[in-house]
């Protein structure tokens, strides 16, 4: 939910800019796990997170021109959620806010949960809080 807010928000409070029919808006929410979480990145690594050093953020940057939204979403995460995951996004935006091009992109810190493509018994309770 808060992702999706995100987006929302990024949406309505946008400001026209220079060009008239062109309007921008912005909006960031965090997106750290409680702790605990399996960490990205080195193999060797075989502990999860014992604490938090720094927020993750997902930031999100909507523009709409002629009636066409499209937003960009930057995770602090190793990589972008799973692809049904994201499917599922695309679609709650395009339902709740009209946007019609979901750009999903991660910066691959190597300090972020693991995320995987498909998980066998849904995704875990961090990443489910993060899309809702």
């Amino acid at each position: 939910m808060r992702l999706i807010l995100a987006l929302a928000a990024a949406v309505t409070s946008t400001f026209p800019s220079f060009a008239a029919t062109l309007r921008a808006g912005t909006a960031k929410v965090d997106i750290t796990p409680a702790g605990g979480e399996q960490l990205w990145g080195y193999e060797d690594r075989v502990k999860p997170a014992t604490g938090t050093l720094d927020p993750l953020y997902a930031r999100v940057l909507a523009l709409e021109a002629g009636g066409t939204r499209l937003v960009l979403v930057t995770l602090d995460l190793g990589r972008t959620f799973g692809p049904p995951e994201i499917e599922e996004l695309r679609e709650s935006a395009r339902q709740t806010s009209g946007i019609s091009c979901l750009l999903v992109t991660a910066s691959h810190t190597h300090s972020a949960p693991a995320i995987a493509d498909d998980y066998k018994n849904g995704p875990p309770a961090w990443e489910r809080t993060a899309l809702d």
